[in-house]
């Protein structure tokens, strides 16, 4: 059952996940400069959100809610293409709301994923658990990542259709796969000894920087 929800949650994320990477490495070549300052500002809230509360929200909330909460933001930068595209005269404002939305999600979601992907490894009884769960992880995420970028160009040269209908094929996916999560079990980590303060749950980014004396190399890495 553990491996079976595990696997459910990795797929979902993970087409989820695919229709926002997608969209993010079509956003300067679909909307010009106004792409590029929606990446910007979804980067500097992702940021801003992975440091200023993430693990507040993965506390409060538990991972598997937690997930469908930066899903189901996720799916507002995904609709925000497909509103720029049909509604060209709200681009830039459709981008820049898709774009905050997106990096509030994005501050949480993988947190969220590490903590579901922890508390798997700690009910799986088999050796090497947490070995064994992140390939399986990364070998889904890398396949959908891959399908799902490659979903554009087969649209365009199969079918000829508009990109307005591209986008809005990548917003049906990430609001469907956002509300099949619902359906995976929520798992709690068995030693959850953290009767922490909620100021330190909004802050737990900035602790770990600055006690942890590893943090200040990792700051270039995403």
């Amino acid at each position: 059952m553990i491996l079976f929800n595990f696997i459910a949650m990795a797929i979902l994320f993970s087409a989820n996940h695919g229709c926002v990477v997608a969209c993010l490495s079509l956003a300067t070549a679909r909307l010009g400069s106004v792409g590029a300052w929606q990446s910007g500002l979804l980067y500097a809230t992702y940021s801003f959100s992975g440091i200023a509360g993430s693990t507040y929200v993965v506390k409060e909330l538990g991972p598997r809610n937690a997930l469908i909460a930066g899903m189901g933001l996720y799916c507002g930068y995904v609709a925000a293409f497909w509103s720029a595209t049909t509604f060209p005269e709200f681009e830039t404002t459709a981008a820049l709301i898709g774009a905050l939305l997106g990096g509030i999600g994005a501050g949480f979601l993988w947190t969220a994923q590490g903590a579901y992907f922890a508390a798997s490894s700690e009910h799986y009884p088999i050796e090497d658990a947490s070995a064994q769960l992140a390939g399986i992880f990364a070998f889904i995420y890398l396949i959908s990542e891959v399908a799902l970028r490659s979903l554009s160009t087969l649209l365009l040269q199969t079918f000829h259709v508009e990109w307005s209908f591209i986008f809005g094929v990548y917003a049906c996916i990430a609001v469907v796969s956002t509300l099949l999560m619902a359906l995976v079990k929520d798992i709690e980590k068995q030693n959850d000894d953290e009767p922490a303060s909620a100021w330190y749950k909004l802050t737990a980014a900035w602790q770990l920087l600055r006690y942890d004396p590893k943090m200040k190399y990792l700051i270039g890495m995403n």
